[in-house]
């Protein structure tokens, strides 16, 4: 008989994660989901570097910076580790933050994102990028999401949940 209050327990805990966080005085922060589209541009390449190894794999790394429009207006700063030039497909990991304002979840604050880019022809490129949990920060702090880019240097679009402000 001892199973069913533990049973309970799990329940409730289970359900305080699909509902919200627990909020400062026992609350509960609301969430909401919001969809976006944003347009990168400005793009800004810092030096670029190709390491490799005794067997003569090489690895591309750099810096790029780029403005953000549309539904996130305000700026990246990206690193990007990418197999060498000339590989079929090419995969690129990326890590960067955006600072700025989210449509619908708030108008200042920063995240940290990390996500890997597939690029399979000049013009060919898929990407998909996830807000690392816990990096919000400002009208941010708690925010998640993912995001999707399916032409090297066009459009991005993505879900994302945010605070109730």
């Amino acid at each position: 008989m001892k199973v069913k209050p533990i049973i309970v327990g799990v329940t409730a805990i289970a359900a305080l994660g699909l509902s919200g966080t627990a909020a400062a005085g026992g609350g509960h922060a609301k969430f909401k989901t919001v969809r976006v589209t944003f347009q990168p541009t400005d793009f800004e390449f810092g030096p670029s570097a190709a390491p490799c190894d005794a067997g003569g794999t090489c690895l591309e790394t750099t810096t790029i910076k780029a403005v953000q429009t549309g539904d996130l207006d305000g700026a990246t700063v990206e690193a990007d580790a990418s197999s060498a030039v000339g590989t079929n497909p090419r995969q690129t990991t990326v890590m960067g933050t955006f600072t700025g304002g989210v449509t619908g979840c708030g108008k200042e604050g920063s995240f940290l994102y990390n996500g890997l880019r597939t690029d399979t022809a000049p013009d060919r490129s898929e990407s998909t990028y996830l807000i690392i949990p816990g990096t919000g920060t400002g009208d941010f702090d708690g925010i998640s999401g993912v995001m999707q880019q399916h032409a090297l240097g066009g459009p991005i679009t993505g879900v994302f949940r945010c605070k109730v402000h």
